[in-house]
């Protein structure tokens, strides 16, 4: 999770994208999102993976973060509660699932996640 949200708050796309993977649900969602993306649109996104880095970097307005409580589920991904403060000590409190992927555990993006970061809202929850 940290380098996670190193990676975000310092806008590194390329490691950030290593530590994301997309829940089947939001796969579909990121496809469509991207193809209505106007041709020059700024940023070069080459793939779903590329847009949600670029989604979740602008949404994690990091001064401090902290686990508040860590479960193993059923399917032995990892939920952490974690507790963010912004630069101006505004804190909000959200879940990540995290999977293991190989040999990395990676931030599990659902469909519920992703539509919110489109529209330009915070992510209460990411389940």
């Amino acid at each position: 999770m940290e380098t996670m949200l190193w990676a975000a708050a310092g806008g590194d796309l390329a490691t950030l994208k290593d530590t994301l993977v997309l829940a089947p649900d939001a796969q579909s969602k990121a496809v469509d999102l991207l193809a209505s993306l106007p041709a020059a649109s700024g940023q070069p996104l080459a793939s779903p993976e590329d847009l949600m880095a670029l989604l979740v970097a602008g949404n994690v307005p990091l001064d401090s973060a902290q686990v508040v409580a860590k479960q193993t589920n059923q399917d032995g991904n990892v939920i952490e509660y974690v507790r963010l403060k912004d630069s101006e000590g505004r804190t909000r409190q959200v879940y990540l699932t995290l999977q293991k992927v190989s040999d990395m555990w990676k931030l599990t993006v659902p469909a519920s996640a992703l539509a919110q970061m489109a529209q330009g809202q915070p992510v209460s929850s990411a389940p």
